[in-house]
């Protein structure tokens, strides 16, 4: 029997899409017509009715018909796969399926991805369990009626585990713990993470009951079962040993043991037991194998900067080696002419005075008065002389 608590949830599912503020729409809409009729039921007694009727819901007003009329054909679509001779709960739960027309919405939606998809699978996967919920009902208490389902579900603190053997693929890949893989073998075992500290784990511990002190007291090996020291360290020693053992001695064709070794982290000791070196340590270690980032999220954005930041960066130009050889060539010649061209000099000794008359423009007809300012002293340059003229001294400025 539909009461107002149930139909405000069907309004307000995936199967209605109404939201808190649609859902208060249509009760407004629903209690306006119930007024202007002349009516004094409540909207809980409306939403009852509507939904119970397809006929009714498809007379609501544009703005508040389709959440109603939706989850109408629905519960009208049970209804009549329920009044059928032989109907079972799978057939009714097909019925009501095909009717909400999710299946189509929902696919689209898991294979686009991302948060709606994420929700899109996990709405299915809980169809698919009601599903398998209601075959196991079938198949335990065929005959029963439609009914006798909903109470099964509702009676259920735990899910139901099915009966029927569930087959497994013979390309399946079983992650087992050393204890788990006692006594089992495989073509290809692969024992991952072989780390310091990780395994072994010399962390002291004991069962909860003390089992291990008891254990020690009836072999005698303490007095009052407490094991502490060197002794405790040797013992987990040993149960980590004998389950690496284990580990490793399930495979029948090829075992493969992987570790990592980087600046946080180090192999375990247990790697040379199963791969020893037989170089003494010399040389690299031809058990390390380079590898790519890790295939999760922060591998995949580690990758991509790195790839980026290479395309980003300049191509410094490479000269060409014969071109750039006689530029320098010819850059060291123009140097060198240079140089000798500023060291040429007339042939005095370095430090005798050599007295130079400037050659005038013209001689003088007459007489002239000299000036202080036209004398020099000798071995000096003549003041209106260049840096280097013919008198072959160099102006030191």
């Amino acid at each position: 029997m539909l009461d107002a608590e149930t139909a405000a949830l069907l309004l307000v599912s995936p199967i209605g899409g109404l939201d808190a503020v649609a859902l208060r729409r249509l009760r407004r809409a629903l209690r306006s017509e119930e007024l202007s009729a002349g009516g004094g039921r409540t909207s809980d007694a409306l939403l009852v009715e509507v939904l119970a009727d397809p006929a009714r819901a498809a007379l609501l007003p544009t703005q508040v018909r389709r959440g109603p009329l939706a989850v109408a054909r629905v519960l009208a679509a049970g209804r009549e796969a329920a009044g059928e001779a032989g109907a079972t709960a799978q057939t009714v739960l097909w019925a009501v399926w095909a009717a909400t027309g999710l299946a189509e919405r929902w696919s689209a939606a898991a294979l686009t991805g991302g948060p709606a998809g994420l929700r899109a699978d996990r709405d299915l996967d809980a169809v698919l369990a009601l599903f398998r919920a209601a075959e196991t009902f079938v198949d335990r208490m065929p005959g029963a009626p439609v009914a006798a389902f909903v109470d099964y579900l509702a009676s259920q603190d735990l899910p139901a585990d099915s009966l029927a053997a569930s087959a497994q693929g013979a390309g399946a890949v079983e992650a087992l713990t050393p204890a788990g893989a006692a006594g089992r073998e495989w073509d290809v075992v692969v024992v991952a993470g072989v780390q310091d500290g990780v395994w072994p784990d010399l962390r002291l511990r004991d069962s909860l009951l003390g089992s291990q002190a008891l254990v020690e007291l009836v072999a005698g090996r303490s007095q009052d079962g407490r094991v502490v020291g060197s002794e405790a360290r040797r013992q987990v020693l040993t149960d980590e040993l004998r389950a690496f053992a284990v580990a490793v001695s399930r495979a029948r064709r090829r075992l493969l043991v992987t570790a990592v070794e980087d600046t946080e982290e180090a192999p375990s000791v247990f790697c040379d037991l199963v791969a020893p070196r037989n170089d003494g340590g010399e040389g690299p270690d031809p058990r390390r194998v380079p590898v790519g980032p890790p295939l999760d999220l922060r591998g995949v954005v580690a990758a991509a900067r790195s790839e980026l930041v290479r395309a980003a960066a300049p191509v410094p130009a490479v000269a060409d080696p014969v071109v750039h050889r006689g530029r320098t060539r010819a850059r060291t010649e123009r140097r060198t002419k240079r140089s000798t061209r500023r060291r040429a000099r007339p042939t005095t000794p370095r430090g005798t005075h050599h007295v130079c008359t400037p050659v005038p423009r013209s001689w003088p007809t007459s007489p002239r008065r000299a000036s202080p300012r036209r004398t020099r002293a000798p071995g000096t340059a003549w003041p209106g002389c260049r840096a280097r003229c013919r008198c072959g001294v160099s102006r030191r400025r």
